[in-house]
């Protein structure tokens, strides 16, 4: 007897290798929530087939009753998870959710107390004799209330699984039908054998045909993998998912015939016949910018315009499909950003007519500023007190100044920001100019990076280039004294450098850079300290004025 026992544990085991293949396979496609379902219920049929083998190969009536023990792990949970599968699987979702499965695990989890407790209680199973006084001897188990209860539950999960099964054999079409009555068949062959098992005709006493008949079930559901595709092929949740989308899709063999079009699809293009089996290039010429597919790499998104018949925009993306690196079609996804494209328009309407705006304003600030300027010097023709026509001369200039920033602006693409290098420059030219009569006598150096300022910085930085330029020309080289006035700026990262100095006669020596009387030192400190800058004079040689700063993060007031 005890070679035979070890052929039956050898049995088992072999049915323990085949659904525990079959639940691995399908764990691999776990992204499918029937594979996912299926790869559980696979396992718990493993583990009670491993157990039971375990039992039958086990010496010793304990070891024997702890791994009966054990397969009720895998036992209670077959009813549940086939129910699951079954549910998922026909498409009835409606109570398929995490409350639902908690729920029906409420008397598995209640069964394996029982069973845990059965030392004390006994029941589920209130005696236990073997058959021989063979070691290896099969062991005959009684069944008490917790066994039947077991049973019964399993049972109706099992008939409710099956009617499901029946229900999507009926409705759904040829190729689901096979599927079905494949997993219909295997799930019959283990409640059979069950029923014998439990009924007491069993050939051998105390043998439990259930999960050999799982090996029967095992086979019959990798061949209908392998033959019906069972997890592969797309269940009709996903064929609904498909035609409920928002998006148009459109999937095209290698061929390039159309596989399946969805209902957004025909709705978007006016399409009203089935094009089901045509050439996509030949029947939906909407596309025909898309075209030809053979030239398209793995994936392109674009944009087009097409007539439908009125026009209509369309974003649209052309995935190439691929099967273990063979190319097998392609999945053509649209939507209708129609709306989306007229508002785009009109926001681009609107911007160009603000940037007109602004350009306009800052057109007429630089024509009002060389106004003041133009009154400034027309009036100033009027003073003879020599002190008070410098001040009417240096108002000018300063007027000037904030009116060239302004005019540059008009001239820039860019209404907030200008090349404060080119202001540099322009400014420069124009006072020495202005102030210096001899420019034999007088060198201006500019050394200056074309730098893109934003305007709240240009107008007061503006203004010091203006205050320091015209301080040097004006007081650095008296008596007809020659020399050089050199002017830099320039920016590493967002730190900003900018150099004014001369080699004249300098400021005295007890100068107080930061408490002086002098208008145009204490206007170059306030509008340094309005960019948050540093202000340094170096009186080693004439003077040099140095201003660092970093440009302020201002908001968009466009």
């Amino acid at each position: 007897m005890t070679e035979i026992y070890g052929i039956y544990a050898i049995l088992l085991l072999i049915s323990t290798s085949v659904t525990l293949y079959i639940s691995f396979y399908s764990w691999n496609k776990r992204l499918n929530p029937n594979a996912y379902l299926f790869s559980l219920l696979m396992g718990a049929v493993s583990l009670w087939s491993i157990c039971e083998a375990m039992q039958m190969a086990s010496t010793g009536i304990d070891t024997k009753i702890l791994w009966s023990q054990l397969s009720y792990v895998g036992i209670v949970f077959i009813g549940p998870f086939f129910l699951l599968f079954t549910m998922s699987y026909t498409d009835n979702k409606k109570y398929l959710n995490k409350k639902f499965a908690a729920l029906i695990s409420i008397v598995p989890i209640f069964i394996l107390v029982l069973v845990a407790t059965n030392p004390w209680y006994g029941l589920i199973w209130p005696s236990i004799t073997p058959t021989s006084n063979d070691p290896m001897a099969l062991l005959i188990y009684g069944k008490g209330i917790g066994f039947f209860i077991n049973a019964i539950y399993t049972y109706i999960l099992l008939v409710v699984g099956v009617l499901l099964l029946l229900q999507s054999i009926i409705r759904n079409p040829k190729v689901f039908q096979k599927q079905a009555l494949m997993i219909l068949l295997a799930t019959m062959i283990p409640i059979v054998a069950n029923v014998i098992y439990l009924s007491k005709y069993s050939p051998v006493n105390g043998l439990d045909l259930t999960p050999f008949a799982f090996t029967i079930s095992g086979v019959l559901v990798a061949y209908s993998i392998f033959k019906y595709k069972l997890l592969d092929i797309v269940p009709i949740a996903y064929k609904k998912l498909f035609n409920k989308m928002g998006s148009g899709a459109l999937v095209i063999d290698s061929e390039k015939g159309i596989v399946d079009i969805n209902k957004s699809a025909k709705e978007i293009l006016k399409i009203k016949s089935n094009f089901e089996g045509k050439n996509v290039e030949e029947t939906v010429n909407q596309f025909r910018e898309l075209y030809p597919l053979k030239k398209i790499p793995q994936e392109n998104k674009k944009e087009i315009e097409i007539e439908n018949p009125e026009k209509i925009w369309l974003d649209t993306l052309v995935t190439s499909l691929e099967n273990k690196k063979q190319h097998i079609g392609w999945l053509i996804t649209f939507s209708d950003i129609s709306v989306r494209k007229k508002a785009e328009e009109s926001v681009q309407k609107s911007l160009e007519e603000k940037e007109m705006l602004l350009k306009e304003i800052h057109h007429r600030m630089k024509n009002n500023l060389m106004v003041i300027s133009s009154l400034l010097s027309l009036q100033s023709r009027y003073i003879k007190d020599e002190a008070s026509k410098n001040i009417f001369k240096e108002s000018q200039n300063r007027a000037r100044s904030m009116a060239l920033i302004h005019e540059l602006l008009y001239q820039s693409t860019d209404l907030k920001r200008i090349d404060f290098g080119k202001f540099i420059n322009t400014l420069t030219g124009e006072l020495y100019r202005i102030y210096i009569s001899n420019q034999n006598l007088i060198k201006l150096n500019v050394d200056v990076e074309s730098v893109m300022v934003d305007i709240n910085t240009a107008i007061p930085l503006g203004l010091i280039v203006n205050e320091l330029v015209s301080n040097s020309m004006k007081h650095a080289f008296p008596d007809g004294r020659n020399g050089n006035i050199k002017i830099k700026f320039c920016s590493t990262d967002d730190n900003y450098t900018l150099v004014v100095e001369d080699d004249g006669v300098g400021f005295p020596v007890d100068i107080d850079l930061y408490n002086t009387d002098s208008l145009g030192l204490r206007l170059v400190n306030s509008l340094t300290d309005q960019i948050d800058g540093k202000l340094f004079l170096d009186k080693t040689r004439g003077s040099k004025f140095i201003i660092k700063f970093k440009e302020e993060s201002y908001e968009d007031d466009i």
